[in-house]
C-alpha cells in the first residue's frame, strides 16, 4: 500500500501539552485489541486528534512512525464520519504485537470507532 502524504487538517490536530494532559486525566478510555483511545468532550464544533506510539511499542522509530502514518490515513478516511466536539488521543497498548499493514489495522480502527459510538448516525 502506498501511504498518502495528506495531512490531518490543522484545526483537527491536538497540539497543546496542557490539553493532552487534560484528556489523559479526564478522558474515558476505550480499546479494541492493541489500539486504545482516550476521549473527552470539547465545545469547539469539530473534533481534534493526536497519536501516541511510544517506545513500549517498538524501539525503532521507523516502525513507530509507520504505524502513526497508517493510523493518520485511516483517520483521514473516516474524518467526515466521526462525531464532532471530541478530543481523542489514539495510543497503542504496551507489549502488544502489531502487524504493520493498513489491511490488518483498518478493521481494528473501524471497530474502535463503531463500538464506542464515535461515528455520526
Amino acid at each position: 500500500m502506498i501511504l498518502s502524504k495528506a495531512m490531518i487538517p490543522s484545526k483537527n490536530r491536538l497540539k497543546e501539552k496542557k490539553e493532552i494532559e487534560r484528556i489523559f486525566l479526564q478522558g474515558k478510555t476505550v480499546s479494541e485489541k492493541f489500539l486504545a483511545a482516550k476521549i473527552a468532550n470539547n465545545k469547539l464544533g469539530y473534533s481534534r486528534f493526536v497519536f501516541s506510539v511510544g517506545l513500549g511499542f517498538s524501539k525503532k522509530a521507523v516502525e513507530r512512525n509507520k504505524l502513526k502514518r497508517i493510523l493518520k490515513n485511516l483517520l483521514l478516511e473516516n474524518l467526515e464520519k466521526i462525531k464532532t466536539d471530541l478530543d481523542v488521543i489514539f495510543f497503542i497498548r504496551k507489549n502488544e504485537k502489531v502487524n504493520l499493514s493498513a489491511k490488518s489495522i483498518r478493521p481494528i480502527f473501524e471497530d474502535l470507532l463503531r463500538k464506542n459510538n464515535l461515528l455520526k448516525k
